[in-house]
């Protein structure tokens, strides 16, 4: 390999790596209290919240570039990923989820990358 393709392939790799998904959802209004802080390049399954923290759920950042793509972040009502609450591709911060009808119902969460998901708005369900 030429030095200039391999500083090509490097810095392109390097790029993908740079850029992860960000999930972070708090207890309280306004960002208090952090309860879940996740980040990663590519999906991740179905998590639910620790028993005593589920149901709690105010506030929420989301960045959702991953190493592929675009991914979607689904918060749902209850363990395992069931009855959905939001569905989510592009970047958002939610100070109070009150505003929108879901506070304290957040019990499970997943994340899926795709290689070009689009951009869509929120879509809420509650």
């Amino acid at each position: 390999m030429k030095p200039t393709t391999l500083t090509t392939f490097l810095a392109l790799t390097l790029a993908c790596l740079t850029s992860a998904w960000h999930l972070r959802l708090y207890r309280n209004p306004g960002y208090q209290v952090l309860i879940e802080d996740k980040s990663d390049f590519f999906s991740h399954g179905c998590t639910n919240l620790d028993p005593q923290l589920r149901g709690q759920t105010s506030s929420m950042h989301w960045e959702g570039e991953g190493a592929l793509g675009q991914c979607t972040m689904h918060l749902y009502q209850h363990p395992g990923c069931s009855i959905p609450i939001v569905v989510k591709t592009s970047d958002i911060s939610i100070p109070n989820f009150a505003t929108k009808g879901v506070d304290d119902k957040v019990s499970s969460w997943k994340v899926v990358c795709q290689e070009d998901i689009g951009k869509r708005e929120v879509v809420w369900r509650a």
